[in-house]
């Protein structure tokens, strides 16, 4: 059952860029090309740019989602990721909750 006292979701800010792009890195799978020199600028404008939400479990950095608005009308979720180890704890859902 997830404590909700030990997570907390706020929005992304620029001081968040390094724990971010780890969490991007461990992930793999095609993740990591968000990271490398070419993209990892364009990638860093679009996070500045989106709606994006963090979510932290004892202050650690475990998930994000990226989206975008259309005015109201509607979310577009552009990323989703949980840090595998806090997988299976509802994060992602909340992370979706956020946003909606």
């Amino acid at each position: 059952m997830l404590k909700k006292t030990d997570v907390f979701i706020r929005q992304y800010t620029r001081q968040d860029e390094d724990a971010l792009f780890e969490l991007i890195m461990r992930e793999g799978g095609g993740w990591e090309g968000y990271c490398d020199a070419q993209n990892k600028p364009k990638y860093q404008k679009a996070l500045v740019g989106s709606v994006t939400y963090l979510i932290f479990e004892n202050d650690l950095l475990c998930g994000f989602v990226r989206c975008r608005s259309d005015d109201g009308l509607g979310i577009y979720v552009y990323d989703l990721l949980v840090d595998k180890d806090y997988r299976g704890k509802e994060y992602g859902r909340l992370l979706l909750e956020q946003v909606c």
